[in-house]
C-alpha cells in the first residue's frame, strides 16, 4: 500500500500558476457558455435524464451509464459511435439482492460497482449481465467512521455515495458515525485485488473544525481524481484543495466568483440536525459549490456553482468557473437554462447533461475546454 501512498501523495510543486495567489488574477466575466450539442437516439427502457451517472474510456471510445431509478437498472451508453450498449436489471429480492434503498451509485471501467449504505458494503457486480459477483469490502459495526454522510440532505449536488477509481483503488470518503465531528482522515482507499483498505493522509482544513453544525451536509467533500492529482472542496466555500503525486503538503486556491457570494450563508443555529423540513430548505436554497474537475490535457480546473435561491419554487442561476493553471486567470460564465449540473470531464472536453422532456433522446452540452 505504501506505492499508493505515493500515487496521491502531495506535490509541493503544483505548477506555479496554481499555487495559492502567485499567479492568480482578478475573475473576468465571460458571459453565456459557448459549446456543441451530442444528441443520441434512445428507446425504451432508457431515460431521457439520469440523476446518477459514471462514465469511462475505453481506447477512443467514451462510454456513459446511468441508473435508472424507475426500472432499477444500469444502462451503458456509446457515446463515441452514439448507440446504447445495454441494460443491466439488478435484482431487488433475495440473497444477492441490490434494492433501491440500499443502491447508491455506482462506478465502472471493466466492472460495475454498487453501495449498500446501511451495511457500508462496497459490491461488485458483473459486467455481462449485471448480477452480483462479490463483496469487495465491508466497514465494521465497530468502525467509528461510515461510508455515506447522515446528518444532512446534500439535496440539490448530490450524486449519490461519492467514489472514485484511480486504475487500482476504489476511493470514498470518511465520515463519523455521530455526524457531528470533524475527522482526519477524510478518505477511505479500497484495493480490488486484494480488499485491503488504507485511510488516505489528507485531513480537514484547520478552519472547518468548527464549521459541521453550521451548514450541515455542506461541509462534507466533494472530490475528483486524474492520473496525476486528487482535488477536493467543500460546498459551502469557493475554495480548491489539491492533492498531486510525490509531496507532504496540500496546494489550496481560490475559484472566487465575481457574480455571487464566495461563501455559503451559515444556517440559522436554531434549525436542528433532525429537523428535516428546515435542513431540507436550508440546503436547497443555500450558496452552494460543486465538485471540481481537473482536465490534463487543458490544463484547466473547472467547477459549477449555484446561486441563493429566493424561494423553492424558483430556479437557481447556474454558473461554471474555469481555472487556467498556466495563466492563472479565472474565467466565469452563466450557464443556459438547459445545461444541469450532471457533468464529467475527459480528454480536454466537458460534457454536461441537458435538461431533456422527452425519452426519445439523450441530449449533453459538449464543451472544448482548451476554447474556453
Amino acid at each position: 500500500m505504501k506505492a499508493h501512498l505515493n500515487i496521491i501523495a502531495l506535490m509541493a510543486s503544483l505548477l506555479m500558476a496554481c499555487s495559492s495567489g502567485s499567479n492568480q488574477k482578478e475573475t473576468i466575466s465571460a458571459g453565456v457558455l459557448k459549446y456543441d450539442s451530442l444528441s443520441m437516439p434512445i428507446d425504451y427502457p432508457c431515460l431521457g435524464f439520469y440523476y446518477q451517472t459514471a462514465h469511462y474510456k475505453d481506447g477512443n471510445t467514451l462510454y456513459w451509464a446511468g441508473y435508472n431509478h424507475l426500472l432499477h437498472s444500469i444502462e451503458v451508453f456509446d457515446l463515441t459511435n452514439r448507440k446504447t450498449m445495454a441494460s443491466y436489471e439488478l435484482e431487488p429480492e433475495g440473497p444477492n439482492a441490490i434494492t433501491k434503498n440500499q443502491f447508491s451509485n455506482f462506478l465502472m471501467n471493466d466492472s460495475m460497482f454498487v453501495f449498500k449504505g446501511y451495511r457500508n458494503e462496497l459490491k461488485l457486480l458483473s459486467r455481462k449481465d449485471g448480477k452480483l459477483l462479490k463483496t469487495i469490502f465491508t466497514l465494521s459495526p465497530e468502525e467509528e467512521y461510515q461510508l455515506q454522510y447522515r446528518g444532512g440532505l446534500d439535496a440539490e449536488y448530490s450524486r449519490g455515495f461519492r467514489m472514485r477509481w484511480d486504475g487500482e483503488n476504489i476511493v470514498t470518503p470518511l465520515f463519523a458515525k455521530n455526524g457531528q465531528k470533524m475527522h482526519d482522515p477524510l478518505f477511505l482507499s479500497v484495493n480490488l485485488r486484494t480488499s485491503e483498505t488504507e485511510r488516505l493522509p489528507m485531513a480537514y482544513p484547520e478552519n472547518m473544525k468548527d464549521e459541521l453544525g453550521k451548514y450541515g451536509s455542506l461541509t462534507s467533500p466533494f472530490f475528483t481524481m486524474s492520473e496525476d492529482r486528487m482535488v477536493y472542496n467543500f460546498s459551502y466555500s469557493s475554495q480548491v484543495y489539491v492533492a498531486m503525486k510525490g509531496s507532504d503538503e496540500v496546494q489550496t486556491f481560490a475559484m472566487n466568483s465575481r457574480a455571487t457570494s464566495n461563501q455559503s450563508v451559515p444556517k440559522d443555529a436554531n434549525i436542528g440536525q433532525r429537523n428535516f423540513k428546515e435542513s431540507f430548505e436550508y440546503e436547497r436554497m443555500v450558496l452552494r459549490f460543486g465538485e471540481v474537475n481537473y482536465d490534463k490535457q487543458s490544463d484547466i480546473y473547472i467547477r459549477l456553482h449555484y446561486d441563493d435561491r429566493p424561494s423553492m419554487f424558483e430556479d437557481r442561476d447556474i454558473y461554471l468557473m474555469v481555472y487556467k493553471c498556466r495563466t492563472g486567470e479565472i474565467l466565469e460564465y452563466e450557464l443556459p437554462k438547459e445545461v444541469t449540473s450532471r457533468h464529467f470531464v475527459v480528454d480536454g472536453h466537458a460534457y454536461f447533461q441537458l435538461k431533456n422532456s422527452e425519452d426519445s433522446h439523450l441530449y449533453f452540452a459538449v464543451v472544448r475546454l482548451a476554447d474556453l
